[in-house]
Protein backbone atom coordinates (compact mmCIF):
# COMPACT_ATOMS: atom_id res chain seq x y z
CA UNK A 1 0.00 0.00 0.00
CA UNK A 2 2.78 2.29 0.82
CA UNK A 3 4.74 1.69 -2.51
CA UNK A 4 1.79 3.04 -4.76
CA UNK A 5 1.50 6.07 -2.63
CA UNK A 6 5.04 6.77 -2.53
CA UNK A 7 5.41 6.28 -6.41
CA UNK A 8 1.78 8.35 -6.53
CA UNK A 9 3.19 11.19 -4.67
CA UNK A 10 6.50 10.83 -6.66
CA UNK A 11 5.13 10.96 -9.99
CA UNK A 12 3.52 14.56 -9.17
CA UNK A 13 6.65 16.13 -7.57
CA UNK A 14 5.38 19.89 -8.48
CA UNK A 15 1.50 19.41 -6.94
CA UNK A 16 3.26 17.51 -3.60
CA UNK A 17 5.57 20.74 -3.26
CA UNK A 18 3.00 23.37 -3.60
CA UNK A 19 0.70 21.42 -1.46
CA UNK A 20 3.57 21.78 1.46
CA UNK A 21 4.14 24.93 0.83
CA UNK A 22 0.75 26.49 0.56
CA UNK A 23 0.59 24.49 4.73
CA UNK A 24 3.61 26.44 5.29
CA UNK A 25 2.69 29.08 4.38
CA UNK A 26 -1.05 29.42 5.68
CA UNK A 27 0.44 27.76 8.91
CA UNK A 28 3.03 31.10 9.19
CA UNK A 29 0.27 33.67 8.25
CA UNK A 30 -2.28 32.35 11.20
CA UNK A 31 1.03 32.33 14.03
CA UNK A 32 1.79 35.53 12.60
CA UNK A 33 -1.60 36.82 12.74
CA UNK A 34 -2.05 35.47 16.18
CA UNK A 35 1.37 37.25 17.36
CA UNK A 36 0.55 40.72 16.02
CA UNK A 37 -3.12 40.72 17.25
CA UNK A 38 -1.76 39.32 21.25
CA UNK A 39 0.84 42.05 20.99
CA UNK A 40 -1.22 44.61 20.23
CA UNK A 41 -3.89 43.57 22.38
CA UNK A 42 -0.86 43.82 25.37
CA UNK A 43 -0.07 47.18 24.19
CA UNK A 44 -3.34 48.46 24.35
CA UNK A 45 -4.22 46.65 28.03
CA UNK A 46 -0.68 48.22 29.02
CA UNK A 47 -1.75 51.67 27.64
CA UNK A 48 -5.35 51.58 29.87
CA UNK A 49 -4.32 50.11 32.82
CA UNK A 50 -1.92 53.45 32.77
CA UNK A 51 -4.72 55.63 31.25
CA UNK A 52 -6.91 54.77 34.91
CA UNK A 53 -3.74 54.48 37.33
CA UNK A 54 -3.96 57.66 39.01
CA UNK A 55 -8.37 57.77 38.29
CA UNK A 56 -10.78 56.42 41.69
CA UNK A 57 -14.12 56.46 39.39
CA UNK A 58 -15.25 56.84 36.11
CA UNK A 59 -18.76 58.01 35.25
CA UNK A 60 -20.37 56.98 31.97
CA UNK A 61 -23.74 56.43 30.08
CA UNK A 62 -25.64 53.07 30.29
CA UNK A 63 -24.79 50.42 27.49
CA UNK A 64 -28.05 50.01 25.33
CA UNK A 65 -28.82 46.48 26.13
CA UNK A 66 -26.46 46.34 28.10
CA UNK A 67 -23.75 45.68 26.05
CA UNK A 68 -21.97 47.42 23.25
CA UNK A 69 -20.38 51.35 23.64
CA UNK A 70 -21.89 53.26 26.77
CA UNK A 71 -24.37 56.27 25.61
CA UNK A 72 -22.99 59.67 25.99
CA UNK A 73 -23.89 61.97 28.92
CA UNK A 74 -24.83 65.61 28.89
CA UNK A 75 -21.79 68.06 29.21
CA UNK A 76 -23.50 69.34 32.01
CA UNK A 77 -23.26 66.11 34.55
CA UNK A 78 -19.37 67.03 34.70
CA UNK A 79 -20.75 70.15 36.76
CA UNK A 80 -22.94 67.84 38.91
CA UNK A 81 -20.37 65.38 39.70
CA UNK A 82 -18.00 68.59 40.62
CA UNK A 83 -20.72 69.31 42.86
CA UNK A 84 -20.82 66.24 44.98
CA UNK A 85 -19.29 65.82 48.17
CA UNK A 86 -15.79 63.99 48.37
CA UNK A 87 -14.53 64.53 44.86
CA UNK A 88 -11.34 66.07 44.82
CA UNK A 89 -11.09 66.15 40.57
CA UNK A 90 -13.24 65.36 37.87
CA UNK A 91 -12.38 66.15 34.02
CA UNK A 92 -14.78 65.31 31.09
CA UNK A 93 -13.42 63.26 28.50
CA UNK A 94 -14.12 62.34 24.69
CA UNK A 95 -12.71 59.93 21.76
CA UNK A 96 -13.53 59.25 18.28
CA UNK A 97 -11.11 58.06 15.72
CA UNK A 98 -8.00 59.96 14.90
CA UNK A 99 -5.60 59.15 11.63
CA UNK A 100 -2.33 60.80 11.15
CA UNK A 101 -1.17 61.42 7.66
CA UNK A 102 2.24 61.80 6.76
CA UNK A 103 3.38 64.56 3.81
CA UNK A 104 2.93 61.52 1.49
CA UNK A 105 -0.97 61.32 1.95
CA UNK A 106 -0.11 57.85 3.36
CA UNK A 107 -1.39 56.84 7.03
CA UNK A 108 0.69 56.91 10.10
CA UNK A 109 -0.10 53.34 12.01
CA UNK A 110 -3.51 51.97 11.56
CA UNK A 111 -3.77 49.16 9.12
CA UNK A 112 -5.20 46.83 12.64
CA UNK A 113 -3.75 48.58 15.53
CA UNK A 114 -6.36 51.29 16.43
CA UNK A 115 -5.82 55.07 15.76
CA UNK A 116 -7.40 56.98 18.36
CA UNK A 117 -8.35 60.44 19.43
CA UNK A 118 -8.79 61.88 22.75
CA UNK A 119 -9.66 65.01 24.38
CA UNK A 120 -6.74 66.26 26.89
CA UNK A 121 -6.77 66.50 30.41
CA UNK A 122 -4.34 68.49 32.38
CA UNK A 123 -2.31 66.08 34.67
CA UNK A 124 -2.50 62.48 35.67
CA UNK A 125 -3.24 59.94 33.72
CA UNK A 126 -1.58 62.55 30.99
CA UNK A 127 2.22 62.80 31.06
CA UNK A 128 3.95 65.24 28.81
CA UNK A 129 7.56 64.83 27.81
CA UNK A 130 9.87 66.52 29.56
CA UNK A 131 11.44 68.30 27.01
CA UNK A 132 11.57 72.06 27.56
CA UNK A 133 8.75 72.61 24.62
CA UNK A 134 5.78 70.10 25.16
CA UNK A 135 2.66 71.91 26.26
CA UNK A 136 -0.78 70.97 25.72
CA UNK A 137 -3.50 71.57 22.82
CA UNK A 138 -5.46 74.54 24.09
CA UNK A 139 -7.37 75.60 20.86
CA UNK A 140 -8.49 74.89 17.39
CA UNK A 141 -5.83 73.81 15.28
CA UNK A 142 -3.45 72.06 17.94
CA UNK A 143 -2.84 68.51 18.71
CA UNK A 144 -0.64 66.95 20.85
CA UNK A 145 0.81 62.73 19.60
CA UNK A 146 1.94 60.41 21.83
CA UNK A 147 5.76 60.29 21.96
CA UNK A 148 6.47 56.96 20.20
CA UNK A 149 4.40 57.97 17.19
CA UNK A 150 6.27 61.25 17.16
CA UNK A 151 10.16 59.20 17.36
CA UNK A 152 9.44 56.40 14.61
CA UNK A 153 8.17 58.79 12.30
CA UNK A 154 10.41 61.76 13.24
CA UNK A 155 7.78 64.73 14.17
CA UNK A 156 8.57 67.15 16.49
CA UNK A 157 7.06 69.83 18.87
CA UNK A 158 6.63 72.83 16.15
CA UNK A 159 5.79 70.33 13.10
CA UNK A 160 2.74 70.65 11.42
CA UNK A 161 0.70 67.16 10.48
CA UNK A 162 -2.34 66.26 8.80
CA UNK A 163 -4.91 64.40 10.54
CA UNK A 164 -8.18 62.64 9.07
CA UNK A 165 -11.05 62.74 11.79
CA UNK A 166 -14.57 61.98 10.31
CA UNK A 167 -14.16 64.12 6.96
CA UNK A 168 -11.08 65.40 5.04
CA UNK A 169 -7.84 65.15 6.05
CA UNK A 170 -7.21 68.34 8.64
CA UNK A 171 -3.78 70.19 9.07
CA UNK A 172 -2.85 70.69 13.14
CA UNK A 173 0.31 71.88 15.06
CA UNK A 174 1.91 69.95 17.03
CA UNK A 175 2.04 71.16 20.23
CA UNK A 176 3.55 68.41 22.73
CA UNK A 177 4.31 65.25 23.10
CA UNK A 178 2.70 62.69 25.44
CA UNK A 179 2.33 59.30 27.03
CA UNK A 180 -0.24 57.91 29.94
CA UNK A 181 1.73 57.64 33.48
CA UNK A 182 5.11 56.37 33.24
CA UNK A 183 4.34 54.87 29.77
CA UNK A 184 5.77 56.74 26.78
CA UNK A 185 5.16 53.74 24.24
CA UNK A 186 1.83 52.29 23.38
CA UNK A 187 3.77 50.35 20.82
CA UNK A 188 1.68 50.01 17.37
CA UNK A 189 -1.74 52.33 18.80
CA UNK A 190 -1.18 55.83 18.08
CA UNK A 191 -2.80 59.05 20.20
CA UNK A 192 -3.82 62.05 18.86
CA UNK A 193 -5.01 64.95 21.94
CA UNK A 194 -6.74 68.07 21.34
CA UNK A 195 -8.47 70.48 23.47
CA UNK A 196 -12.02 69.43 24.87
CA UNK A 197 -13.94 71.74 22.62
CA UNK A 198 -11.77 70.64 19.68
CA UNK A 199 -12.46 67.15 19.96
CA UNK A 200 -15.87 67.78 21.31
CA UNK A 201 -16.48 68.91 17.50
CA UNK A 202 -14.47 66.62 15.52
CA UNK A 203 -16.05 63.59 17.56
CA UNK A 204 -19.58 64.70 17.06
CA UNK A 205 -20.12 65.14 20.78
CA UNK A 206 -21.24 69.07 20.89
CA UNK A 207 -22.33 69.25 24.49
CA UNK A 208 -21.50 65.86 25.07
CA UNK A 209 -19.12 63.45 26.69
CA UNK A 210 -18.14 59.74 26.76
CA UNK A 211 -16.83 59.97 30.33
CA UNK A 212 -15.95 61.67 33.52
CA UNK A 213 -12.58 60.60 34.78
CA UNK A 214 -12.87 61.41 39.46
CA UNK A 215 -10.40 61.38 41.75
CA UNK A 216 -11.39 61.44 45.46
CA UNK A 217 -10.88 62.99 48.40
CA UNK A 218 -8.58 62.18 50.96
CA UNK A 219 -10.43 59.64 53.86
CA UNK A 220 -13.18 58.99 51.30
CA UNK A 221 -13.46 55.67 50.18
CA UNK A 222 -14.18 54.66 46.68
CA UNK A 223 -17.49 53.21 47.66
CA UNK A 224 -18.66 56.00 49.93
CA UNK A 225 -18.03 58.33 46.50
CA UNK A 226 -19.29 55.96 44.56
CA UNK A 227 -23.11 55.73 46.59
CA UNK A 228 -22.54 59.63 46.36
CA UNK A 229 -22.97 59.81 42.98
CA UNK A 230 -25.22 56.98 42.28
Amino acid sequence: MWKPTIRGLLARKVRLLLTALAVVLGVGFTSATYVLTDTVKQAFDAVFAQTYTAVDLVVQGARPLGRGEPQRIPEGALQEVRGVPGVARAEGFVRGYAQFVDDDGESIGGGGPPTIGVSWIDGDPFRLVDDGESRAPRRSGEVAMDAHTARENGIQVGDRVRVLLDGPARTFRVVGLFGFGDDFDPGAVTFAAFDLDTAQEAFDASGALDQIYLQREPGVSVLELQQRLA
